[in-house]
Parts: C-alpha cells; sequence; structure tokens
C-alpha cells in the first residue's frame, strides 16, 4: 500500500514538474512573440529632398526606422501671400508640395502619442543657371548681380532686399565659391534697377557688388 502510494506521489509530481516546465516554456515564447513597440523619435530622422524650385513639385523623403502612422505634417512657416498644400503618403515618409512664391518654407512633424516634433526647412529659388540671351560679348551676365557680405547671412540678406529700397532686385540664391556669393537678378533694361545696386553698394554691411561672368560661354573680342 505504501509502495503504491509512493508511485502515485511520484507520479504526481513528475506530472507537476513537467506542466511547471511547459508553462515556462509557453511563457518564454509568448513574450519572444510580443512586438515592443517603441515610441517616436522623429529627431533620428533624416530628409532627403529634391531640387526646389518655385512652381515645380518639391518632394521630400524621411528616413525613419518605424511607424509614423501617429505623425502629423504640417506647414510651420512659408513666404508672405504663399499658400502650399501638403500632399502626404500614407506611411508619412513622402511628403510634397508646389510651392508658388521663392523664399523659405519650414515644413513640421508632430507625433501625436510621444509628442515628439521635427522641424525641416527648404529654401526654394530660381536656378542659378544663365540665361544665354542675357550675357553679352565680354562674357557679362547683364540681368545677374553677386552680392559679397562677410557681415549678413543669407536670410538677412533676403530681408535687406525686401525693403522697399530694394524692390527691383529678386534674389536668386547662393553659391559658395571664388566667383560666387548671394546672387541677384533684375531687369537689364529698366534704370531704377541699376540705381539700386548703386544704392546697395552703400550699404556698410556690403563688401561688395560684382557682375557675373558666364565662364563656359565667354566670348573673346577680336579687334
Amino acid at each position: 500500500m505504501k509502495k503504491r502510494i509512493k508511485i502515485i506521489f511520484i507520479g504526481l509530481f513528475i506530472i507537476a514538474f513537467i506542466g511547471l516546465l511547459y508553462l515556462m516554456f509557453s511563457l518564454d515564447n509568448s513574450e519572444e512573440n510580443i512586438d515592443i513597440i517603441k515610441p517616436v523619435d522623429l529627431s533620428k530622422g533624416t530628409f532627403i529632398p529634391n531640387l526646389p524650385q518655385p512652381n515645380e513639385e518639391t518632394r521630400i523623403k524621411f528616413i525613419y526606422d518605424g511607424d509614423l502612422s501617429g505623425v502629423i505634417w504640417g506647414v510651420k512657416e512659408q513666404p508672405k501671400d504663399s499658400s502650399i498644400v501638403l500632399k502626404v503618403s500614407e506611411d508619412k515618409k513622402n511628403i510634397s508640395f508646389v510651392p508658388k512664391k521663392q523664399g523659405r518654407y519650414i515644413l513640421e512633424a508632430r507625433d501625436q502619442e510621444s509628442n515628439s516634433k521635427r522641424e525641416f526647412s527648404i529654401a526654394v529659388y530660381k536656378s542659378l543657371l544663365i540665361d544665354k540671351n542675357k550675357v553679352n560679348n565680354n562674357g557679362i551676365v547683364q540681368n545677374q548681380r553677386w552680392i559679397e557680405s562677410s557681415a549678413l547671412l543669407e536670410d538677412e540678406i533676403i530681408t535687406l532686399l525686401e525693403s522697399n529700397a530694394y524692390s527691383e532686385l529678386n534674389y536668386i540664391g547662393y553659391k559658395k565659391d571664388i566667383f560666387g556669393g548671394f546672387l541677384i537678378e533684375f531687369d537689364e533694361t529698366n534704370p531704377e534697377a541699376f540705381k539700386q545696386i548703386e544704392l546697395l553698394k552703400l550699404d556698410q554691411n556690403i563688401d561688395d557688388v560684382k557682375s557675373r561672368r558666364d565662364w563656359n560661354y565667354f566670348k573673346y573680342s577680336i579687334n
């Protein structure tokens, strides 16, 4: 009788032990199968834009390793009298818009759950390409000038040119090299534009205003 009870007890112990092992194994597997949802941190993403041009679609790709379904994109800042509409892909990682005005556009992404925010600034200006019809026989681009300034940043140059004193001068863009600077464009047939250029040269924050040459299509005059 005692021997039978002992066998039953050992059997129950073995069954309980096997059950415990099964339970532990099941819990381990369930933990492995649970997806750990990390909070969205937009600071870890990378923006890749195309070359923006006025009246052309500007596309921005936001590379981020994670789910952005809770992210809202918006326009934080844009040029005066501009009203752009953002097109956002379903995964919230591709954004596009058509800028009608030249200037700086600031987009903002915000995750609704983590409240993580990220801004992206993009400057939209005409290409620095040269209109070959505006180049004279000395290689001078007649409707453009380079502005040199060691005191002013690009935003400050733009603000300066937006004043009424320089209403005939349009900011085009910036090129950093020995022959570059801040590029402006104007109607070369308008005398008022040249008066404003001379006035600009007198500004204490402007180092110089120089002609732009078309080095690729320079025409040497033969006497």
